[in-house]
């Protein structure tokens, strides 16, 4: 088994892979003094970057144990493991079910080192279902737009503020309509 040392991974949002570049000053980023390295397949990897994951138990055997992190990280995360298909490298972490929890991008330096170590390797065949597609294809900073717009929506909603919803209404859809529960739900539906 091939292993990488000390690199930096963002596992700060469970839910979205934001490259390298959306990293922000108060992300969680984690230190990984040691992880195994896989070479998987293109689909593979791209699978585990687009989608939620569950790998069978038995691969979390396998990789439990291998990696070590700094002290301040050790209770936060586990079963940590960087895929690579030789271009692209990511690092990622399950629980103890096999579940995917964290997925990120890697640091351009430290990408490039993995898939030199990857190169020659031969591919590892890693059993996993796809849980639901996550197929997030939006920046980071257009993800929060999307959210404060949701919650500025709910809390208009909330405080009867109609005539606003109606007139963002037909700012969206050119159209008016009256009908407040399905103006909300609509606005709703279209910013998710």
């Amino acid at each position: 088994m091939k292993y990488v040392y000390d690199i930096i991974l963002n596992f700060t949002d469970k839910s979205c892979f934001y490259e390298y570049y959306e990293w922000q000053k108060n992300d969680e980023l984690i230190n990984v003094r040691k992880a195994p390295i896989y070479k998987v397949k293109s689909k593979i990897l791209e699978d585990f970057i687009n989608n939620d994951i569950k790998v069978e138990e038995s691969f979390i055997k396998n990789i439990n144990n291998k990696n070590i992190l700094y002290k301040k990280d050790i209770k936060k995360i586990n079963n940590v493991l960087i895929l690579s298909n030789g271009k692209k490298s990511i690092g990622v972490s399950f629980d103890k079910f096999g579940y995917l929890i964290y997925k990120s991008p890697m640091l351009i330096d430290e990408e490039d080192e993995v898939n030199k170590i990857i190169s020659k390797e031969k591919y590892t065949d890693i059993t996993y279902q796809v849980k639901t597609n996550d197929d997030n294809n939006y920046l980071r900073v257009d993800n929060t737009k999307r959210k404060n717009k949701i919650i500025e929506i709910q809390k208009d909603y909330k405080n009867k503020e109609y005539g606003k919803l109606k007139y963002l209404y037909y700012e969206t859809f050119n159209k008016e309509c009256n009908n407040m529960k399905e103006i909300y739900l609509r606005l709703l539906k279209y910013n998710k």
